[in-house]
């Protein structure tokens, strides 16, 4: 047998704590930082890819 329990009232209730808990000014502070680590993330991705073109060219030109 499966059993289920509503939990709405404890989903309102962490809800409620976290917003009083956390200020928008935390919440911007979070957001930015996840922005920068995207941002900076993505600009390592690029230049792996760069040095990966630039190394396979290298090797692509040394062929007759």
């Amino acid at each position: 047998m499966c059993w289920t329990v509503s939990a709405a009232g404890i989903d309102e209730a962490v809800a409620r704590l976290f917003l009083e808990t956390v200020q928008p000014p935390e919440i911007e502070l979070g957001l930015a930082i996840t922005v920068s680590l995207r941002r900076r993330s993505s600009a390592g991705a690029e230049t792996a890819l760069g040095r990966f073109l630039k190394s396979a060219r290298t090797r692509l030109s040394s062929f007759p």
